[in-house]
């Protein structure tokens, strides 16, 4: 249940990590990479730093094992309410 029965995690992974480089070269900075996902239906986590921000706060992007799923949230997931997080996307 944590990742599709066709997951080719090889291609998955190179997928996450050139995002990874690409945010870095598009926000010119360091983002935090966590690949370390155990028992989960993701790939990892990638957070853009405050700094590379114009919100003030830092971008959390969730990559999913399942398709080409992302999910971007400002600051960690679920630290804004969903009147604000409504008003994000």
């Amino acid at each position: 249940m944590e990742f599709p029965r066709n997951c080719d995690h090889a291609a998955a992974r190179a997928r996450f990590d050139q995002l990874a480089a690409m945010l870095e070269q598009r926000f010119r900075c360091t983002c935090s990479v966590d690949r370390g996902a155990q028992d989960a239906s993701h790939q990892g986590t990638i957070v853009i730093p405050t700094i590379a921000t114009a919100s003030g706060d830092h971008i959390t992007i969730t990559v999913s094992d399942f398709s080409n799923l992302v999910a971007v949230t400002l600051g960690n997931p679920g630290s804004y309410n969903e009147e604000v997080e409504g008003l994000l996307f």
